[in-house]
C-alpha cells in the first residue's frame, strides 16, 4: 500500500515545481512562466498551498484562499490530480483539508469555479455539499457550500 502525506508548501520555488508536473492538467499553467512566476508569488504572499504526496512523489495539491474577513468565504483557486493517481481518493483528501483549514480561519462559505466539462470534479464537489450557484459563462460553473 502506498504511503501518503499531505504537507503544507510554503514558497514560491515549491509552487513552480508543483506547476511543472500540472501543465497538462491546467490550461492556466500554460500560459507561459511569466503567469506561473506572478501566481506563485500571489500564493506566497496570501494564500495556503497543500501537495499530496503517493510514495515521495507529487500526486495532487490544492491552492485557496482564506483571508476574506469580510465576507467570510474562502476560495479554491486551484486543486489537481495527476492523471496517474485519479481514482485514488487523493482529491477528496485535499479537499476535506481545505475545508478544514478554511473553517479553522473563521470562514463560513467556500466557493469555487469549475468546468462545466469536468463532470467528475463536480460529482466530488456535489458529495461535499457544493451547489451550483450559477453558470460564470458557457464553459464554468460557479459552486460553493456553507462551511
Amino acid at each position: 500500500m502506498a504511503q501518503t502525506v499531505l504537507k503544507r508548501l510554503y514558497k514560491k520555488n515549491e509552487f513552480l515545481e508543483v506547476f511543472a508536473l500540472f501543465t497538462q492538467r491546467f490550461l492556466s499553467l500554460r500560459k507561459g512562466e511569466t503567469y506561473c512566476e506572478a501566481l506563485a508569488q500571489k500564493y506566497e504572499d496570501n494564500a495556503q498551498f497543500f501537495a499530496l504526496y503517493s510514495d515521495g512523489e507529487t500526486a495532487a495539491f490544492a491552492a485557496f484562499y482564506c483571508n476574506d474577513k469580510t465576507n467570510k468565504t474562502a476560495y479554491l483557486s486551484l486543486i489537481g490530480v495527476l492523471e496517474r493517481f485519479e481514482g485514488n481518493g487523493f482529491g477528496g483528501i485535499l479537499l476535506d483539508k481545505v475545508i478544514e483549514v478554511s473553517r479553522s480561519n473563521g470562514m463560513e462559505k467556500l466557493a469555487l469555479e469549475v468546468r462545466k466539462s469536468n463532470e467528475r470534479a463536480i460529482s466530488m464537489y456535489q458529495k461535499r455539499d457544493f451547489i451550483i450557484k450559477k453558470q460564470k459563462d458557457k464553459n464554468m460553473l460557479i459552486m460553493s457550500r456553507d462551511l
